[in-house]
């Protein structure tokens, strides 16, 4: 399985994949140009992940379309929790 770093209720899990994938790869904006902050927990063995500090950071050149892909699946998130509380 990987899982993807980040606010713990958005934690998400897919079967294990060849990355980079545009499916399962996720990022966040972190404001240094030409990188993204990487939110998958096991990004081994993808070319554009770069271990950095205590996270990884992603420069996939496509790394905006993968930001934006990661806000889409969270507000996806929110939307199932709040129909699931109606």
């Amino acid at each position: 399985m990987i899982s993807f770093m980040g606010d713990q209720q958005h934690k998400h899990t897919k079967r294990w994949g060849r990355l980079p994938d545009m499916d399962i790869c996720r990022a966040k904006a972190n404001g240094l140009r030409g990188y993204a902050d990487c939110w998958v927990e096991h990004y081994h063995g993808c070319e554009y992940a770069v271990p950095f500090g205590s996270g990884t950071l992603c420069r996939h050149p496509q790394r905006d379309v993968i930001i934006q892909n990661t806000i889409n699946a969270q507000q996806g998130d929110e939307t199932a929790s709040d129909v699931g509380s109606e």
